[in-house]
């Protein structure tokens, strides 16, 4: 003769709703060790079966709901890393290409996702140039934060900002949409002459 087991799923029901076991349940828990242990888990853990943890904090079932839909990386991205893509200084310049002015000259290009961050950077008398233009998906964006050390400046309606600074930038910082990027660090080393 074959013993037969009580249906979990009665148990996860009974549990859940807090009813009572029928008096057939009941002695057959009380000769069964196998389903008297799975009884007594069932009862400890009553939300095991269910589809939320009625105690888990609303943020953490938020951001796993976002996480099972699938966002893109970049959307889920809180800092964006920013790819030089071209630098002036990376092989030297023909002369006709070269500053006029005798003094360093350098321009930049970074990507990040679909933005795009072009510098000019040229040592003047007054002391370091810089003209940055923002772009995303190949559009000017103003309002873009551009910050170096203490120096914060705002991008116009074509994408660009102006800055004068003593030394040249090591780091740019960038908010881009709701990302923020980083641009460098950079040497400021010249290319040696061949």
């Amino acid at each position: 003769m074959t013993t037969r087991h009580v249906i979990p799923a009665t148990l996860w029901k009974a549990a859940r709703e807090h009813l009572k076991l029928d008096q057939a349940t009941r002695d057959h828990l009380a000769s069964c060790a196998e389903c008297t242990t799975l009884w007594a888990a069932i009862r400890q853990f009553p939300q095991a079966q269910t589809a939320r943890l009625d105690h888990a904090p609303s943020a953490w079932i938020e951001r796993a709901v976002a996480v099972a839909r699938g966002k893109s990386v970049v959307g889920r991205l809180t800092k964006l890393v920013a790819r030089l893509q071209f630098d002036s200084w990376a092989s030297p310049a023909p002369v006709v290409l070269r500053s006029g002015s005798g003094r360093p000259a350098r321009r930049l290009g970074w990507q990040a996702d679909t933005w795009s961050l072009d510098l000019r950077i040229e040592d003047t008398p007054e002391g370091w140039s810089c003209t940055a233009q923002v772009l995303e998906s190949g559009r000017a964006q103003s309002g873009i934060e551009i910050r170096s050390g203490a120096m914060k400046t705002l991008t116009d309606d074509a994408g660009l900002a102006t800055w004068t600074s003593a030394r040249p930038p090591r780091i740019l910082h960038a908010t881009l949409g709701a990302h923020a990027a980083q641009f460098g660090p950079l040497s400021w080393q010249p290319p040696k002459s061949s």
